[in-house]
Protein backbone atom coordinates (compact mmCIF):
# COMPACT_ATOMS: atom_id res chain seq x y z
CA UNK A 1 0.00 0.00 0.00
CA UNK A 2 2.81 2.47 0.87
CA UNK A 3 4.07 1.51 -2.14
CA UNK A 4 1.24 2.42 -4.37
CA UNK A 5 0.85 5.45 -2.51
CA UNK A 6 4.41 6.32 -3.28
CA UNK A 7 4.36 5.91 -6.97
CA UNK A 8 1.49 8.11 -7.09
CA UNK A 9 3.65 10.43 -5.27
CA UNK A 10 6.24 10.36 -7.63
CA UNK A 11 4.25 10.29 -10.76
CA UNK A 12 2.10 13.46 -9.54
CA UNK A 13 5.45 15.26 -8.66
CA UNK A 14 7.30 14.41 -12.08
CA UNK A 15 4.20 15.74 -13.71
CA UNK A 16 3.92 19.07 -11.27
CA UNK A 17 7.61 19.68 -12.13
CA UNK A 18 6.80 19.58 -15.63
CA UNK A 19 4.13 22.08 -15.79
CA UNK A 20 4.96 25.76 -16.15
CA UNK A 21 4.53 28.89 -13.85
CA UNK A 22 1.20 29.82 -15.42
CA UNK A 23 0.12 25.99 -16.10
CA UNK A 24 -0.05 25.75 -11.93
CA UNK A 25 -1.40 29.17 -11.47
CA UNK A 26 -4.28 28.06 -13.47
CA UNK A 27 -4.25 24.31 -11.86
CA UNK A 28 -4.55 25.50 -8.61
CA UNK A 29 -7.31 27.88 -9.28
CA UNK A 30 -9.54 25.66 -10.89
CA UNK A 31 -9.22 23.18 -7.93
CA UNK A 32 -10.66 26.19 -5.66
CA UNK A 33 -13.37 26.87 -8.03
CA UNK A 34 -14.23 22.99 -8.54
CA UNK A 35 -14.52 22.64 -4.38
CA UNK A 36 -16.09 26.17 -3.72
CA UNK A 37 -19.08 25.14 -6.73
CA UNK A 38 -19.40 21.89 -5.07
CA UNK A 39 -19.49 23.71 -1.77
CA UNK A 40 -22.91 25.84 -2.69
CA UNK A 41 -24.20 23.14 -4.65
CA UNK A 42 -24.32 21.11 -1.62
CA UNK A 43 -25.65 24.23 0.40
CA UNK A 44 -28.28 25.04 -1.65
CA UNK A 45 -29.61 21.43 -2.42
CA UNK A 46 -29.85 20.42 0.94
CA UNK A 47 -31.34 23.61 2.56
CA UNK A 48 -34.47 23.52 3.81
CA UNK A 49 -37.49 25.46 1.99
CA UNK A 50 -39.65 26.92 4.30
CA UNK A 51 -43.50 27.90 3.55
CA UNK A 52 -44.88 30.18 5.75
CA UNK A 53 -47.92 28.43 7.11
CA UNK A 54 -49.80 30.57 9.51
CA UNK A 55 -49.91 34.09 9.79
CA UNK A 56 -51.21 36.40 12.24
CA UNK A 57 -51.56 34.50 15.43
CA UNK A 58 -51.86 35.81 18.49
CA UNK A 59 -49.24 35.05 21.57
CA UNK A 60 -51.06 32.42 23.13
CA UNK A 61 -51.91 30.25 19.48
CA UNK A 62 -48.76 30.66 18.75
CA UNK A 63 -46.91 29.13 21.66
CA UNK A 64 -49.21 26.20 21.70
CA UNK A 65 -48.57 25.85 17.75
CA UNK A 66 -44.59 25.94 18.26
CA UNK A 67 -45.08 23.01 21.36
CA UNK A 68 -46.35 20.67 19.23
CA UNK A 69 -44.12 21.39 16.54
CA UNK A 70 -41.06 20.65 18.84
CA UNK A 71 -43.30 17.56 20.27
CA UNK A 72 -43.57 16.11 16.69
CA UNK A 73 -39.73 16.98 15.62
CA UNK A 74 -40.91 19.44 12.92
CA UNK A 75 -38.38 22.17 12.18
CA UNK A 76 -39.89 25.70 12.41
CA UNK A 77 -39.14 29.50 11.90
CA UNK A 78 -40.99 32.10 13.82
CA UNK A 79 -41.38 35.74 12.34
CA UNK A 80 -39.52 37.96 14.38
CA UNK A 81 -43.40 39.68 16.13
CA UNK A 82 -43.94 36.33 16.95
CA UNK A 83 -47.21 36.09 14.69
CA UNK A 84 -45.96 33.72 11.89
CA UNK A 85 -44.95 30.57 11.63
CA UNK A 86 -43.17 28.88 8.47
CA UNK A 87 -42.36 25.09 8.69
CA UNK A 88 -40.58 23.12 5.72
CA UNK A 89 -42.45 22.95 2.47
CA UNK A 90 -42.76 19.44 1.91
CA UNK A 91 -44.17 19.33 5.65
CA UNK A 92 -46.85 21.87 5.74
CA UNK A 93 -49.72 20.42 4.66
CA UNK A 94 -49.24 17.56 6.65
CA UNK A 95 -48.79 20.35 9.96
CA UNK A 96 -51.79 22.22 8.88
CA UNK A 97 -54.05 18.50 8.98
CA UNK A 98 -52.02 17.35 12.21
CA UNK A 99 -53.13 20.50 14.26
CA UNK A 100 -56.66 21.19 12.82
CA UNK A 101 -57.93 18.29 14.68
CA UNK A 102 -57.05 20.21 17.75
CA UNK A 103 -57.99 22.87 16.51
CA UNK A 104 -55.33 25.19 16.20
CA UNK A 105 -55.38 27.91 13.80
CA UNK A 106 -57.81 26.89 12.50
CA UNK A 107 -59.65 29.87 14.20
CA UNK A 108 -63.09 27.71 14.71
CA UNK A 109 -63.89 30.06 18.11
CA UNK A 110 -67.01 28.51 18.46
CA UNK A 111 -65.45 25.07 18.84
CA UNK A 112 -63.70 26.27 22.22
CA UNK A 113 -67.24 27.63 23.12
CA UNK A 114 -68.82 24.66 23.53
CA UNK A 115 -66.34 23.18 25.19
CA UNK A 116 -66.09 25.82 27.83
CA UNK A 117 -69.82 26.03 28.05
CA UNK A 118 -70.28 23.62 31.00
CA UNK A 119 -73.87 21.87 32.22
CA UNK A 120 -75.60 24.15 35.23
CA UNK A 121 -74.04 27.57 33.64
CA UNK A 122 -75.61 30.52 34.93
CA UNK A 123 -77.21 33.46 32.33
CA UNK A 124 -74.20 36.14 33.10
CA UNK A 125 -71.48 33.20 32.37
CA UNK A 126 -72.81 32.24 28.84
CA UNK A 127 -73.40 35.81 28.14
CA UNK A 128 -69.82 36.33 28.99
CA UNK A 129 -68.42 33.13 26.96
CA UNK A 130 -70.69 34.41 23.55
CA UNK A 131 -69.56 37.91 24.06
CA UNK A 132 -66.15 36.63 24.01
CA UNK A 133 -66.48 34.12 20.65
CA UNK A 134 -68.36 36.77 19.15
CA UNK A 135 -66.06 39.05 19.67
CA UNK A 136 -62.80 36.85 18.91
CA UNK A 137 -65.07 36.28 15.63
CA UNK A 138 -65.14 39.54 14.80
CA UNK A 139 -61.15 40.03 15.05
CA UNK A 140 -60.31 37.10 12.77
CA UNK A 141 -62.89 38.25 10.29
CA UNK A 142 -61.19 42.04 10.19
CA UNK A 143 -57.89 40.93 10.34
CA UNK A 144 -58.06 38.00 7.38
CA UNK A 145 -60.52 39.39 5.32
CA UNK A 146 -59.18 43.08 5.21
CA UNK A 147 -55.60 43.91 3.91
CA UNK A 148 -53.10 45.98 5.75
CA UNK A 149 -54.58 45.18 9.23
CA UNK A 150 -52.26 42.92 11.33
CA UNK A 151 -54.15 42.45 14.30
CA UNK A 152 -57.37 43.63 16.19
CA UNK A 153 -59.00 44.41 19.33
CA UNK A 154 -62.51 44.05 19.68
CA UNK A 155 -64.97 45.08 22.41
CA UNK A 156 -68.95 45.19 22.88
CA UNK A 157 -71.56 45.51 24.87
CA UNK A 158 -74.65 44.07 24.83
CA UNK A 159 -77.53 45.43 25.87
CA UNK A 160 -79.28 43.37 29.13
CA UNK A 161 -82.63 41.73 28.97
CA UNK A 162 -85.35 43.30 30.61
CA UNK A 163 -88.31 41.16 32.28
CA UNK A 164 -91.11 43.99 31.49
CA UNK A 165 -91.58 45.35 28.10
CA UNK A 166 -90.44 48.40 27.19
CA UNK A 167 -90.86 50.54 24.15
CA UNK A 168 -87.54 51.88 24.22
CA UNK A 169 -85.53 49.24 22.03
CA UNK A 170 -81.82 48.77 24.02
CA UNK A 171 -78.59 49.24 21.29
CA UNK A 172 -75.51 47.96 21.26
CA UNK A 173 -72.24 49.48 21.31
CA UNK A 174 -68.72 48.60 20.13
CA UNK A 175 -65.21 49.66 20.13
CA UNK A 176 -62.65 48.55 18.18
CA UNK A 177 -58.69 49.57 17.62
CA UNK A 178 -57.13 48.41 14.35
CA UNK A 179 -53.48 47.50 13.87
CA UNK A 180 -52.48 48.19 10.74
CA UNK A 181 -48.99 47.69 8.80
CA UNK A 182 -46.72 50.31 8.77
CA UNK A 183 -47.15 52.71 5.67
CA UNK A 184 -50.62 51.33 5.22
CA UNK A 185 -53.61 53.27 4.69
CA UNK A 186 -56.86 52.11 4.93
CA UNK A 187 -59.40 53.74 1.95
CA UNK A 188 -62.88 54.81 2.55
CA UNK A 189 -64.21 51.77 0.67
CA UNK A 190 -62.32 49.58 3.95
CA UNK A 191 -63.04 51.80 6.64
CA UNK A 192 -67.07 51.63 5.13
CA UNK A 193 -66.78 47.46 4.96
CA UNK A 194 -65.39 46.86 8.76
CA UNK A 195 -68.18 49.51 10.33
CA UNK A 196 -70.82 47.38 8.12
CA UNK A 197 -69.03 44.19 9.26
CA UNK A 198 -69.04 45.11 12.93
CA UNK A 199 -72.91 46.32 12.55
CA UNK A 200 -74.18 43.24 10.72
CA UNK A 201 -72.53 41.11 13.05
CA UNK A 202 -74.08 41.99 16.69
CA UNK A 203 -77.70 42.35 16.89
CA UNK A 204 -79.19 45.95 17.69
CA UNK A 205 -75.63 47.43 16.87
CA UNK A 206 -76.29 50.72 14.54
CA UNK A 207 -73.26 52.32 12.96
CA UNK A 208 -73.05 55.17 15.39
CA UNK A 209 -72.82 53.42 18.16
CA UNK A 210 -69.26 52.09 16.83
CA UNK A 211 -65.78 53.88 17.83
CA UNK A 212 -63.32 52.37 15.23
CA UNK A 213 -59.29 54.01 15.65
CA UNK A 214 -55.85 52.66 14.60
CA UNK A 215 -53.24 51.67 17.43
CA UNK A 216 -51.94 55.44 17.34
CA UNK A 217 -55.50 57.04 18.48
CA UNK A 218 -56.50 58.39 15.24
CA UNK A 219 -59.88 57.60 14.86
CA UNK A 220 -61.32 55.81 11.47
CA UNK A 221 -64.20 57.71 10.44
CA UNK A 222 -67.73 56.50 8.99
CA UNK A 223 -67.64 58.19 5.24
CA UNK A 224 -71.70 57.73 3.80
CA UNK A 225 -69.84 58.44 0.33
CA UNK A 226 -71.79 56.79 -2.88
CA UNK A 227 -69.46 55.38 -5.32
CA UNK A 228 -69.44 58.01 -7.41
CA UNK A 229 -67.59 60.38 -5.00
CA UNK A 230 -65.49 57.68 -4.12
CA UNK A 231 -63.95 57.35 -7.45
CA UNK A 232 -63.98 61.07 -8.02
CA UNK A 233 -62.27 61.80 -4.95
CA UNK A 234 -59.54 58.56 -5.95
CA UNK A 235 -59.03 60.22 -9.27
CA UNK A 236 -58.32 63.63 -7.82
CA UNK A 237 -55.25 61.76 -5.75
CA UNK A 238 -54.15 60.30 -8.23
CA UNK A 239 -53.34 63.48 -10.16
CA UNK A 240 -52.24 65.09 -7.70
CA UNK A 241 -49.17 62.18 -6.77
CA UNK A 242 -48.76 61.65 -10.28
CA UNK A 243 -47.74 65.33 -10.23
CA UNK A 244 -45.54 65.12 -6.75
CA UNK A 245 -44.20 62.02 -8.16
CA UNK A 246 -43.37 63.90 -11.79
CA UNK A 247 -41.61 66.98 -10.14
CA UNK A 248 -39.40 64.51 -7.53
CA UNK A 249 -38.22 62.62 -10.21
CA UNK A 250 -37.19 65.50 -12.66
CA UNK A 251 -35.72 67.40 -8.96
CA UNK A 252 -33.77 64.31 -7.93
CA UNK A 253 -32.69 63.61 -11.90
CA UNK A 254 -31.28 67.25 -11.99
CA UNK A 255 -29.62 67.54 -8.27
CA UNK A 256 -28.06 64.15 -8.89
CA UNK A 257 -25.83 65.34 -11.82
CA UNK A 258 -24.96 68.35 -9.52
CA UNK A 259 -23.99 66.46 -5.66
CA UNK A 260 -24.07 62.96 -7.07
CA UNK A 261 -26.11 59.83 -6.56
CA UNK A 262 -27.40 59.44 -3.21
CA UNK A 263 -26.83 62.46 -1.68
CA UNK A 264 -30.06 64.96 -2.65
CA UNK A 265 -33.31 63.80 -1.11
CA UNK A 266 -36.53 65.71 -2.36
CA UNK A 267 -40.07 65.74 -1.07
CA UNK A 268 -42.65 67.70 -3.50
CA UNK A 269 -46.28 69.08 -1.74
CA UNK A 270 -48.78 69.90 -4.14
CA UNK A 271 -52.36 71.55 -3.73
CA UNK A 272 -54.63 70.67 -6.89
CA UNK A 273 -57.70 72.82 -7.71
CA UNK A 274 -60.59 70.64 -9.24
CA UNK A 275 -62.75 73.11 -9.77
CA UNK A 276 -64.17 72.98 -13.58
CA UNK A 277 -65.09 76.75 -15.34
CA UNK A 278 -67.01 77.30 -18.01
CA UNK A 279 -67.99 80.84 -19.45
CA UNK A 280 -69.59 81.55 -22.47
CA UNK A 281 -69.10 85.07 -24.32
CA UNK A 282 -71.44 86.85 -27.03
CA UNK A 283 -69.22 89.19 -29.18
CA UNK A 284 -70.69 91.41 -32.06
CA UNK A 285 -68.33 93.28 -34.51
CA UNK A 286 -68.76 94.75 -37.86
CA UNK A 287 -67.30 93.34 -40.99
CA UNK A 288 -65.69 96.76 -42.54
CA UNK A 289 -65.33 100.49 -41.66
CA UNK A 290 -67.06 100.19 -38.50
CA UNK A 291 -70.64 99.90 -40.01
CA UNK A 292 -70.71 96.62 -41.72
CA UNK A 293 -72.35 95.33 -44.96
CA UNK A 294 -75.66 96.82 -46.00
CA UNK A 295 -77.70 93.99 -46.25
CA UNK A 296 -81.19 95.78 -46.94
CA UNK A 297 -81.84 98.78 -47.97
CA UNK A 298 -85.61 100.49 -47.93
CA UNK A 299 -86.19 104.29 -48.77
CA UNK A 300 -89.77 106.26 -48.81
CA UNK A 301 -90.16 109.11 -50.39
CA UNK A 302 -93.20 111.62 -50.17
CA UNK A 303 -94.09 115.39 -51.79
CA UNK A 304 -96.99 117.36 -52.01
CA UNK A 305 -98.19 120.75 -53.11
CA UNK A 306 -101.48 122.74 -53.01
CA UNK A 307 -102.96 125.21 -50.87
CA UNK A 308 -104.78 122.91 -48.68
CA UNK A 309 -103.94 121.37 -45.35
CA UNK A 310 -99.97 120.06 -45.31
CA UNK A 311 -99.59 116.63 -44.52
CA UNK A 312 -96.69 115.32 -42.20
CA UNK A 313 -98.23 116.84 -38.67
CA UNK A 314 -96.12 118.51 -36.51
CA UNK A 315 -92.55 119.79 -37.82
CA UNK A 316 -89.93 117.61 -36.95
CA UNK A 317 -88.97 114.12 -36.85
CA UNK A 318 -88.76 110.85 -35.52
CA UNK A 319 -85.79 109.04 -34.37
CA UNK A 320 -85.30 107.25 -36.99
CA UNK A 321 -86.16 109.25 -39.87
CA UNK A 322 -85.02 111.73 -41.92
CA UNK A 323 -85.77 115.84 -40.95
CA UNK A 324 -88.40 117.49 -43.52
CA UNK A 325 -89.62 120.90 -43.27
CA UNK A 326 -92.88 122.15 -44.56
CA UNK A 327 -92.34 125.69 -47.10
CA UNK A 328 -95.58 127.93 -47.38
CA UNK A 329 -95.37 131.06 -49.64
CA UNK A 330 -98.90 133.50 -50.49
CA UNK A 331 -100.92 130.41 -49.03
CA UNK A 332 -99.41 127.57 -51.30
CA UNK A 333 -97.45 125.19 -49.52
CA UNK A 334 -95.00 122.39 -50.78
CA UNK A 335 -94.48 119.06 -48.36
CA UNK A 336 -91.49 116.72 -48.68
CA UNK A 337 -91.08 113.27 -46.84
CA UNK A 338 -88.25 110.91 -47.35
CA UNK A 339 -87.88 108.17 -45.28
CA UNK A 340 -84.79 105.72 -45.21
CA UNK A 341 -83.65 102.28 -43.43
CA UNK A 342 -80.54 100.25 -43.60
CA UNK A 343 -80.15 96.83 -42.18
CA UNK A 344 -76.40 96.26 -41.99
CA UNK A 345 -74.81 93.13 -41.10
CA UNK A 346 -72.63 92.74 -38.23
CA UNK A 347 -70.46 89.58 -36.97
CA UNK A 348 -71.86 87.42 -33.89
CA UNK A 349 -68.85 85.35 -32.35
CA UNK A 350 -70.35 82.77 -29.80
CA UNK A 351 -67.15 81.99 -27.27
CA UNK A 352 -67.35 79.15 -25.18
CA UNK A 353 -64.34 78.30 -22.84
CA UNK A 354 -64.02 75.60 -20.43
CA UNK A 355 -61.25 75.73 -18.18
CA UNK A 356 -58.72 72.66 -17.10
CA UNK A 357 -60.58 70.31 -14.67
CA UNK A 358 -57.45 70.37 -12.49
CA UNK A 359 -54.90 73.42 -11.79
CA UNK A 360 -52.28 74.00 -9.52
CA UNK A 361 -53.29 76.20 -6.25
CA UNK A 362 -50.23 75.96 -4.33
CA UNK A 363 -47.26 73.90 -4.58
CA UNK A 364 -43.61 73.45 -1.69
CA UNK A 365 -40.37 71.87 -2.09
CA UNK A 366 -38.16 70.41 0.43
CA UNK A 367 -34.64 69.30 -0.74
CA UNK A 368 -32.23 67.70 1.82
CA UNK A 369 -28.40 67.61 0.85
CA UNK A 370 -25.69 65.41 2.60
CA UNK A 371 -23.45 68.37 3.14
CA UNK A 372 -21.82 68.93 6.71
CA UNK A 373 -23.52 71.79 8.77
CA UNK A 374 -22.18 75.30 9.47
CA UNK A 375 -19.78 76.08 6.41
CA UNK A 376 -19.71 78.46 4.27
CA UNK A 377 -19.58 76.26 1.12
CA UNK A 378 -22.42 74.97 2.75
CA UNK A 379 -24.15 77.90 2.55
CA UNK A 380 -22.95 79.24 -1.29
CA UNK A 381 -24.43 75.08 -2.17
CA UNK A 382 -27.74 75.91 -0.64
CA UNK A 383 -28.21 79.20 -2.20
CA UNK A 384 -27.30 77.92 -5.44
CA UNK A 385 -29.95 74.89 -5.29
CA UNK A 386 -32.39 77.81 -4.46
CA UNK A 387 -31.54 79.55 -7.11
CA UNK A 388 -32.08 76.31 -9.42
CA UNK A 389 -35.29 75.03 -8.22
CA UNK A 390 -36.77 79.20 -7.87
CA UNK A 391 -37.79 79.08 -11.40
CA UNK A 392 -39.59 76.08 -11.35
CA UNK A 393 -41.50 76.52 -8.77
CA UNK A 394 -42.40 80.37 -11.11
CA UNK A 395 -43.15 78.65 -13.80
CA UNK A 396 -45.58 75.73 -12.01
CA UNK A 397 -47.46 79.13 -10.18
CA UNK A 398 -47.63 81.33 -12.93
CA UNK A 399 -51.31 81.39 -13.17
CA UNK A 400 -51.71 81.60 -9.70
CA UNK A 401 -49.10 84.79 -9.46
CA UNK A 402 -50.98 86.48 -11.78
CA UNK A 403 -54.29 85.97 -10.30
CA UNK A 404 -52.78 86.42 -6.59
CA UNK A 405 -50.06 88.97 -7.09
CA UNK A 406 -47.89 86.16 -5.99
CA UNK A 407 -44.20 87.93 -5.10
CA UNK A 408 -40.83 86.31 -5.67
CA UNK A 409 -40.44 86.30 -1.91
CA UNK A 410 -43.66 84.25 -0.98
CA UNK A 411 -41.38 81.78 -4.28
CA UNK A 412 -38.51 81.46 -1.87
CA UNK A 413 -40.93 80.73 1.51
CA UNK A 414 -42.02 77.88 -0.86
CA UNK A 415 -38.38 75.94 -1.18
CA UNK A 416 -36.87 74.78 2.17
CA UNK A 417 -33.03 73.69 1.47
CA UNK A 418 -31.51 71.52 4.83
CA UNK A 419 -28.31 70.87 4.94
CA UNK A 420 -27.96 67.00 7.15
CA UNK A 421 -25.41 64.49 6.66
CA UNK A 422 -26.57 61.23 5.43
CA UNK A 423 -25.99 58.08 7.97
CA UNK A 424 -27.03 55.56 5.38
CA UNK A 425 -24.86 55.94 1.89
CA UNK A 426 -26.77 54.31 -0.45
CA UNK A 427 -24.80 51.51 -2.17
CA UNK A 428 -24.94 51.05 -6.00
CA UNK A 429 -26.35 47.53 -4.97
CA UNK A 430 -29.35 48.36 -3.00
CA UNK A 431 -31.66 48.73 -5.70
CA UNK A 432 -30.28 44.96 -7.12
CA UNK A 433 -32.68 42.15 -6.31
CA UNK A 434 -31.16 39.93 -3.54
CA UNK A 435 -33.30 36.74 -3.86
CA UNK A 436 -31.78 33.72 -5.46
CA UNK A 437 -33.65 32.10 -8.25
CA UNK A 438 -33.12 28.43 -8.38
CA UNK A 439 -33.09 27.72 -11.33
CA UNK A 440 -30.72 30.75 -12.67
CA UNK A 441 -28.63 29.70 -9.65
CA UNK A 442 -28.19 26.04 -10.82
CA UNK A 443 -27.41 27.28 -14.46
CA UNK A 444 -24.88 29.36 -13.72
CA UNK A 445 -23.43 26.80 -10.95
CA UNK A 446 -23.62 24.20 -14.54
CA UNK A 447 -22.08 26.78 -16.30
CA UNK A 448 -19.29 27.43 -14.23
CA UNK A 449 -18.46 23.56 -13.96
CA UNK A 450 -18.21 23.43 -17.75
CA UNK A 451 -16.24 26.45 -18.06
CA UNK A 452 -13.57 25.03 -14.68
CA UNK A 453 -13.30 21.35 -16.13
CA UNK A 454 -12.73 23.05 -19.80
CA UNK A 455 -9.73 24.90 -18.34
CA UNK A 456 -8.47 22.23 -16.45
CA UNK A 457 -8.72 19.78 -19.39
CA UNK A 458 -6.83 22.07 -21.60
CA UNK A 459 -4.40 22.33 -19.08
CA UNK A 460 -3.61 18.90 -18.46
CA UNK A 461 -3.88 18.13 -22.27
CA UNK A 462 -1.01 21.42 -22.73
CA UNK A 463 1.00 19.66 -20.08
CA UNK A 464 0.79 16.02 -22.05
CA UNK A 465 1.82 17.23 -24.70
CA UNK A 466 5.02 18.84 -23.64
CA UNK A 467 5.59 16.17 -22.12
CA UNK A 468 5.29 13.68 -25.46
CA UNK A 469 6.86 16.42 -27.57
CA UNK A 470 9.81 16.38 -24.91
CA UNK A 471 10.03 12.44 -25.04
CA UNK A 472 10.47 12.70 -29.18
CA UNK A 473 13.35 14.89 -28.46
CA UNK A 474 15.32 12.53 -26.12
CA UNK A 475 17.49 10.59 -28.65
CA UNK A 476 17.70 6.79 -29.08
CA UNK A 477 20.47 4.86 -27.29
CA UNK A 478 22.95 3.38 -29.90
CA UNK A 479 23.67 -0.02 -29.49
CA UNK A 480 27.23 -0.55 -29.04
CA UNK A 481 28.48 -3.99 -30.31
CA UNK A 482 30.04 -6.30 -27.55
CA UNK A 483 33.75 -7.15 -27.96
CA UNK A 484 34.61 -10.72 -27.58
CA UNK A 485 37.42 -10.08 -25.12
CA UNK A 486 37.71 -14.30 -24.18
CA UNK A 487 41.20 -14.64 -25.73
CA UNK A 488 42.79 -11.51 -24.09
CA UNK A 489 41.55 -12.91 -20.50
CA UNK A 490 42.91 -14.88 -18.37
CA UNK A 491 42.48 -18.47 -16.75
CA UNK A 492 40.94 -16.64 -13.25
CA UNK A 493 38.95 -14.20 -15.15
CA UNK A 494 37.47 -16.70 -17.64
CA UNK A 495 36.31 -18.91 -14.94
CA UNK A 496 35.17 -16.41 -13.03
CA UNK A 497 32.86 -15.53 -16.17
CA UNK A 498 31.79 -19.20 -16.44
CA UNK A 499 30.59 -19.22 -12.72
CA UNK A 500 28.99 -15.71 -13.43
CA UNK A 501 26.93 -17.16 -16.28
CA UNK A 502 26.20 -20.48 -14.83
CA UNK A 503 24.38 -18.78 -11.77
CA UNK A 504 22.89 -16.22 -13.87
CA UNK A 505 21.07 -19.20 -16.08
CA UNK A 506 20.63 -21.78 -13.76
CA UNK A 507 20.57 -20.24 -10.20
CA UNK A 508 19.36 -23.27 -8.03
CA UNK A 509 21.77 -25.42 -9.59
CA UNK A 510 24.10 -22.78 -8.83
CA UNK A 511 23.14 -22.75 -5.04
CA UNK A 512 23.53 -26.38 -4.71
CA UNK A 513 27.14 -26.57 -6.36
CA UNK A 514 28.24 -23.79 -3.65
CA UNK A 515 26.46 -25.64 -0.62
CA UNK A 516 28.54 -29.18 -2.43
CA UNK A 517 31.86 -26.68 -1.96
CA UNK A 518 31.41 -25.41 1.39
CA UNK A 519 31.27 -29.03 2.48
CA UNK A 520 33.95 -30.50 1.16
CA UNK A 521 35.61 -27.50 2.28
Amino acid sequence: MNEFIQNYKEKFAHFWNQLEKKQKIMLIATVFFLITTLVLVTMFTTRIKYQLTYVNLDKKTAGTIVSKLEEMGIPYQLSAGGSNISVPESQSARVKVMLAQEDLGSGNIYSKFWENAKFGMTDQQFQVLNRGAIEEELRLLIVKGIEGITDANVMITLPEEKVFYSEVQQQATASVVLKIEPGVQLNPNQIKSIYNLISKSVPNLPVDNITLTNQYGDPLEYTNFNQGTVDTYNQQRLIEQEFQKDLKKQLDQMLTRIMGPGRVSVTVFAKMNFDQKRTMENIYQPVVDGKGIARSVETIQESFTGTDNLPGGITGTSDTQIPTYPSSSNGNGNYEHIEKRINYEVNEITKEVISSPYSLEDLSIVVAVDLPQDDEQTEKTIEAIRNLISPIVMAALSDQSSNNNLQLANIDQRIVVVAHEFEDKPSVFDNQNNGWDPLLLYGAIGLSVLAIGGIGFNVVRRGNKKRESEEEVIPTETEIPEIDLTPILTEEAALQQEIQKFSKQKPDEFVKLIRTWLSEE
